[in-house]
């Protein structure tokens, strides 16, 4: 997603041998998210998609709804299932929980979060433009400000390199 910043290399999701790997969702748990997907294209897959989604549609309206209704069998399948695989946590950290889960996985020796995700309305690139302008920063974006400026040094180092 638009709205995601990597805090790692993700090479190694090239070498996922599901033809389907993705992150669980933050709640419900037993649905994806979207936003940070491993596929196998493949012909017959992508006209299995565009029948579906022609047929069934999405609750919601949206990318996610459909392809959890379509890759059904996520939740329940090995995680090691050539057809479905789960990636763990830690691929879809919502930003509000990213000093959480940083710090569990230390008391836990497990590795931190991977991939933060900016679900709520306060994007970092509206804050960016909110502190810009010299806008008061809402106080809930408050416990959010250490990965906002992972993001803010992020994109700075992108234009750095000529983006725009």
């Amino acid at each position: 997603d638009a709205d995601t910043i990597l805090l790692e290399n993700l090479d190694h999701l090239f070498f996922v041998e599901s033809e389907f790997a993705a992150a669980p969702e933050t709640f419900p748990p037993d649905n994806f998210n979207s936003g940070v997907m491993v596929l196998t294209p493949s012909q017959e897959q992508f006209e299995g998609l565009l029948r579906f989604n022609a047929e069934r549609g999405s609750e919601e309206g949206g990318d996610q709804g459909v392809l959890n209704a379509y890759f059904n069998q996520w939740y329940n399948v090995s995680a090691d299932d050539q057809k479905c695989g789960r990636l763990p946590w830690r691929y879809n950290v919502n930003a509000v929980n990213h000093k959480t889960y940083t710090t569990l996985s230390k008391m836990r020796s497990q590795p931190p979060p991977a991939v933060v995700h900016f679900v709520a309305n306060l994007k970092p690139w509206v804050m960016y433009v909110m502190h810009a302008s010299g806008q008061q920063i809402p106080e809930e974006a408050m416990s959010q400000l250490e990965v906002h400026m992972l993001w803010r040094s992020a994109f700075h180092f992108m234009k750095e390199l000529g983006g725009t």
